[in-house]
């Protein structure tokens, strides 16, 4: 799995071609740099890692929601800085983070039961009940748990057999897609995981999110360069970005381009009827 380091250098050299984003970046290589700092060495997987065969051959993702682990004051750390990040990247949402921030920290001793509750069911539901933003709340777990679960990734990942996982969600924590890569050499279709940054093979026309393959209604936008394209499905009306290698002049990151591609997100929602997502791994 590409490292933090590597992610936020190709994001600095790829900003110089994309000007008109010179906030958003700035913004993500903030949260990279404070995720650097805060990725753990080792995860506690042992125990994950005994049931692993099993729950792959159940179609479970190997890491059970209850059974995640991380430093209480590091997650708690990583989120006051991300709600200080975004209050700032987005100013006239500033009293809804400061909101987020403030009660995070006052349910500090709880963080790990909301993890597990994001793990669950894609929102923090405490958070919602507190009537605080939940989209917002959603997007500050999903960065404030990503280098925790990069490193169950990265040590999990030799358990997946990519042969048998074709499940529309990722095999290491159960997170959605919100990126895809067609490779250079075969055109076969990979998903990235909007949590952990895992990688996975999955069908070219089944739509990512509801299963539905009736290519009639899976549409394809292209986006500008003929690299980019946006697939649209009308069952779900659910959207994922994705960049074909096989028109890309070079190598490409999929986490840097999830970020560089935020217009892509934009001309999905004025599509119209389109959902957003519910692991929110970019904010507009």
């Amino acid at each position: 799995m590409i490292g933090y380091d590597r992610i936020l250098e190709e994001l600095q050299r790829r900003a110089k071609d994309t000007p008109e984003l010179a906030a958003a970046v700035t913004f993500y290589a903030s949260l990279l740099s404070a995720q650097t700092c805060a990725e753990p060495r080792y995860p506690q997987c042992a125990v994950i890692a005994q049931e692993a065969t099993a729950r792959l051959q159940n179609g479970q993702p190997i890491l059970v929601p209850e059974k995640f682990r991380a430093d209480r004051v590091v997650l708690a750390t990583l989120c006051h800085r991300i709600c200080i990040f975004a209050a700032a990247y987005r100013p006239e949402q500033a009293a809804a983070f400061d909101a987020i921030r403030t009660w995070l920290g006052a349910e500090q001793n709880s963080l790990l039961t909301f993890a597990t509750s994001y793990l669950v069911e894609r929102r923090v539901r405490q958070g919602e009940e507190a009537e605080l933003e939940g989209t917002l709340l959603t997007f500050v777990f999903n960065q404030a748990m990503h280098p925790f679960l990069r490193r169950y990734a990265r040590v999990l990942a030799p358990f997946v057999d990519e042969n048998i996982w074709y499940c529309p969600y990722c095999p290491i924590c159960g997170g959605e897609p919100d990126f895809a890569t067609f490779a250079k050499e075969s055109g076969a279709r990979r998903l990235l995981c909007s949590r952990c940054d895992f990688e996975w093979a999955f069908w070219r026309v089944t739509c990512p999110f509801c299963g539905c393959d009736d290519s009639e209604t899976q549409k394809h936008l292209n986006m500008g360069e003929r690299m980019y394209r946006l697939d649209l499905c009308e069952c779900c009306h659910r959207y994922l970005k994705a960049i074909d290698l096989r028109e890309a002049p070079d190598a490409h990151l999929s986490p840097v381009e999830r970020i560089l591609t935020l217009s892509m997100d934009l001309a999905a929602r004025q599509v119209g009827n389109v959902v957003a997502p519910r692991d929110v791994g970019v904010m507009l």
